[in-house]
């Protein structure tokens, strides 16, 4: 019964939020405002998340609600998208490497993590503390890149910077993966380096 209300309500905000998406395309840009129809894409969100596996191509529905956010300006969106089309590379990368390694899942590794490092571009351009960690973390771990460990770092060291969260540096070291004693010790070389 509430999964019901829940489909109910998810499609009653897909139709509002398609009826204002038509009347944004016939505003000019001045005279936009996507502050309603970006929260309708959060509620939206949230519903799929609940109904996840309970709606037809629910994963698709939320990447894709979530690419219209960014397009509206949400830059949480943006790096979320990078986030999981990074996932998405891991996920072909790993099959590739299981015994399963084929042209197919190299082209599929190679598209979603093209497609991470574009969104991660654009978050770059905009100085978004989380796109130039993820950035690192590409680099460390070779994901659609090169390994460049010290670069790597050096972008970590960016976005802590710039978040301006050096209390919890431990914290977000152990996320990345990279919480040894020995690479913390390499990062506050850097950090050391890049204050010089």
């Amino acid at each position: 019964m509430i999964n019901l209300f829940r489909k109910w309500r998810l499609n009653n905000l897909i139709l509002k939020s398609q009826a204002i998406a038509k009347t944004r395309a016939d505003l000019e840009p001045e005279e936009q405002n996507n502050a309603p129809e970006l929260k309708l894409q959060i509620k939206i969100r949230k519903y799929l998340k609940k109904l996840k596996g309970k709606v037809e191509l629910s994963e698709i529905k939320y990447n894709e609600s979530l690419r219209l956010s960014f397009m509206l300006g949400d830059n949480k969106a943006l790096i979320e998208l990078a986030d999981i089309y990074f996932k998405e590379g891991l996920f072909w990368q790993k099959l590739n490497k299981t015994g399963y390694k084929c042209k197919y899942y190299d082209a599929k590794m190679k598209d979603s993590f093209n497609t991470a490092l574009e969104y991660i571009k654009i978050g770059k351009e905009k100085d978004l503390f989380m796109a130039f960690r993820l950035y690192g973390k590409a680099l460390i771990y070779g994901w659609g890149v090169d390994i460049d460990e010290n670069k790597g770092f050096k972008e970590v060291i960016t976005s802590i910077n710039k978040e301006g969260n050096w209390d919890n540096a431990s914290q977000i070291f152990q996320n990345l993966g990279v919480n040894k004693p020995e690479v913390f010790n390499k990062i506050l070389e850097l950090q050391g380096s890049n204050t010089k």
